[in-house]
């Protein structure tokens, strides 16, 4: 007995019915479709279809799960005519959700270089400088961390390279920044040893 006769029962012990989908002896949706044998079942929080070649096919396909039983059937007959999938999976939707997560994000990341940049030349002094310095280095400390996650959460290369291209404006924001603090702390001890000089 193959692998897939294990999971959803004999094919014998069902009709092979091209126009309808039929109930296996385990209570799933199968079809024969041309020489293959396509079962949709609930798995992993969803409905997945598998695909089955012959009698003992111990290496069927398994689909990634979807979000209804139709969704899998209509799928499952797409993947089997060779024609285009016709609905997106819980991985594809999860993705997209991460996708947009991770878009807010960086719109973020922009949002706040720009107002940092905006706020560098009317800084007037160490303290006003120091809170535009602890927010630039926040973000440097995270970016490597951050580009690591696009990466593994599979993100669009284009979001990547948004993403990693501003590493290196967080960066130079740092530098501008710390020139301009020891610039105001320069001129503070002038002052100073001019005040005392007198």
């Amino acid at each position: 007995m193959g692998l897939f006769d294990w999971l959803f029962g004999k094919k014998s012990e069902v009709r092979t019915d091209h126009a309808h989908w039929q109930t296996s002896e385990r209570g799933n949706a199968m079809m024969i479709y041309g020489s293959r044998r396509l079962t949709v079942f609930p798995s992993d929080g969803g409905w997945k279809y598998c695909i089955a070649t012959g009698e003992n096919d111990d290496d069927p396909f398994f689909s990634d799960p979807y979000r209804s039983e139709d969704h899998a059937k209509d799928d499952a007959l797409a993947h089997a005519a060779g024609s285009p999938r016709q609905h997106s999976t819980l991985s594809d939707d999860t993705r997209g959700v991460t996708t947009s997560r991770w878009e807010a994000v960086l719109v973020e990341k922009v949002k706040k270089y720009n107002q940092i940049s905006r706020a560098l030349p009317s800084a007037v002094n160490v303290t006003d400088l120091r809170k535009l310095e602890r927010k630039v280095q926040s973000e440097v400390k995270i970016s490597s961390w951050h580009i690591s996650e696009c990466y593994r959460v599979g993100l669009p290369q284009q979001l990547i390279d948004q993403a990693q291209a501003l590493v290196p404006k967080f960066e130079a924001l740092a530098s501008a920044i710390e020139f301009r603090i020891a610039e105001l702390k320069g001129r503070s001890r002038s002052k100073a040893e001019k005040a005392a000089g007198k």
